[in-house]
């Protein structure tokens, strides 16, 4: 013979896992979301900065084709803005002279909004690109909290025309 009150236990509680699940669902899906949020903010962060590296190795190839890839403002600002997941990628490119560290060429134009040539740099000159870039964040609580994180990378490298490999005796 079946005992009654269990019975009726059974019919009380049978809807009980699903309201706790329905109660805890939200928090774990935020947490959930929320995890994919930094996961998307920190590939951002290595894409970026591979970018940017990928950029100043470029520029800095020594090789005979013209123009030479320092000069290549372009193709630099190309390679430097392939970041995944960033957004307002800006990039700055500027060619530093070693014998005055005060002249300073933007962008691969002069002062006076000329071009530059491969006759206006010597073995020694800098160059340097700055990447500044954005993440959004789409998880409402965190989104509301840190809208976005900024990003900032920089790379310099030492400009070598030519290259002494040994000295003829």
């Amino acid at each position: 013979m079946r005992n009654p009150t269990s019975r009726s236990h059974r019919n009380g509680t049978r809807g009980q896992g699903l309201v706790e699940f329905a109660l805890i669902m939200p928090v774990l899906m935020l947490i959930v979301m929320g995890i994919f949020d930094f996961g998307r903010v920190m590939i951002a962060y290595a894409s970026t900065s591979n970018a940017l590296r990928d950029a100043a190795r470029f520029a800095t190839l020594y090789g005979d084709s013209e123009p030479r890839p320092y000069l290549q403002c372009d193709e630099i600002e190309r390679r430097a803005r392939q970041a995944l997941f960033a957004n307002a990628v800006t990039v700055m490119i500027e060619h530093i002279k070693e014998d005055n560290p005060t002249v300073i060429y933007e962008n691969c134009e002069k002062n006076d909004g000329t071009p530059l040539a491969d006759d206006d740099f010597e073995s020694g000159d800098l160059l340097r690109i700055r990447v500044t870039a954005s993440v959004q964040f789409v998880t409402p609580l965190i989104s509301s909290s840190i809208p976005k994180v900024d990003l900032e990378f920089h790379a310099q490298r030492t400009i070598a025309k030519t290259f002494v490999l040994g000295q003829n005796r």
